[in-house]
């Protein structure tokens, strides 16, 4: 988990700076933190008994959603704010 979560972070940064060049970015960075909270849901499920397969797919989501909002951030703000000085 330590080391695959750093990996498909890049990912999602990669592919939500893509998608955010697309589409709107208040949408892109909602996808971003829906897929976080549908990661760490599955996650919890991880731990039941026979259910030990749903690490894999949980650890690809929680990545993804993840690294996706993070550049997603800088380019909102200056949305909003506009460039500093």
């Amino acid at each position: 988990m330590a080391g695959g979560i750093p990996l498909t972070s890049i990912a999602g940064r990669l592919g939500f700076g893509w998608l955010g060049d697309k589409f709107d970015k208040r949408r892109v960075t909602t996808l971003g933190f829906v897929l976080t909270g549908l990661g760490l849901l599955s996650l919890g499920y991880t731990t039941t008994a026979g259910a030990s397969w749903m690490l894999v797919p949980s650890l690809v989501v929680l990545g993804i959603g993840y690294g996706g909002p993070v550049p997603m951030m800088p380019a909102l703000l200056r949305e909003y704010f506009g460039k500093f000085s």
